[in-house]
């Protein structure tokens, strides 16, 4: 082996001494990160421990149509009182919104709403008369007569309409007597005070729970009187047969 030879092989042991130290440290270091990233790979995530807020409810927020426009005229809320021929023994209070816009001798546009109660109130949970007076005045709709009928009840009325002991019976059998309640007994104290259309698709007729299968046979016994049906989570189940319309 020559000198220059000797000499190379001494420099790359040299290298080789000072720099083993280096890459041992490296080659541990990485080492301990590949080992610590799969154990954090193979175990699953842990949800947060800590205690939900007091309260986790959601609050539906009403839209701007919801609420009072100081510019929108306000329709006018009359009540009466229907005791029934078809339902014997039943009496339910009923109320009719005629538009501010609306002329007297024009035969109007027509909604009837089951469990009226619930639909009438300005500061209810669907504040129809808040929404006709903003749609009507913005004129995203026409004059619209909207009648609200509560459930019949046999006896002195109940407190909370929802408890009239013939809602069911109403709403929930499948037959035309309802619909012929609404156009023999209910609509012509309505006409007393305005005159009403008699295109079907001029009439609408909507409801919730009972009172929206109500709506849907009400316009299927009838489709020459009401051509626009609103179910809100109708009932169509084994109540009184709802679960097995037969057309």
């Amino acid at each position: 082996m020559t000198s220059t030879t000797r000499l190379l092989c001494g420099c790359l042991i040299l290298v080789g001494l000072v720099s083993s130290p280096v890459r041992l440290e490296a080659q541990q270091k990485k080492k301990a990160a590949d080992k610590k990233g799969t154990a954090k790979a193979q175990r699953p995530e842990v949800a947060d421990a800590s205690p939900p807020p007091a309260n986790t409810e959601q609050k539906y927020e009403l839209g701007p149509l919801s609420h009072p426009n100081p510019k929108a005229p306000r329709g006018n809320i009359m009540s009466f009182e229907v005791k029934s021929q078809i339902f014997p023994g039943t009496v339910r209070d009923c109320r009719v919104y005629i538009p501010f816009q609306l002329s007297p001798q024009a035969p109007a546009k027509l909604m009837v709403f089951q469990d009226g109660h619930a639909y009438a109130a300005r500061d209810g949970q669907f504040r129809v008369p808040v929404v006709m007076d903003n749609l009507i005045h913005d004129e995203k709709l026409p004059p619209i007569v909207c009648v609200f009928v509560n459930p019949g009840h046999a006896g002195s009325k109940p407190d909370q309409p929802w408890s009239a002991n013939n809602r069911s019976v109403e709403y929930d059998t499948l037959s035309d007597a309802y619909v012929r309640h609404i156009l023999e007994e209910v609509l012509p104290e309505v006409e007393k005070l305005q005159p009403l259309s008699k295109k079907p698709e001029d009439r609408a007729i909507c409801g919730i729970s009972s009172g929206g299968i109500c709506a849907w046979t009400a316009a299927w016994e009838r489709p020459d009187q009401f051509g626009k049906v609103m179910s809100h989570v109708g009932s169509f189940t084994n109540i009184r047969g709802g679960h097995d319309c037969q057309a």
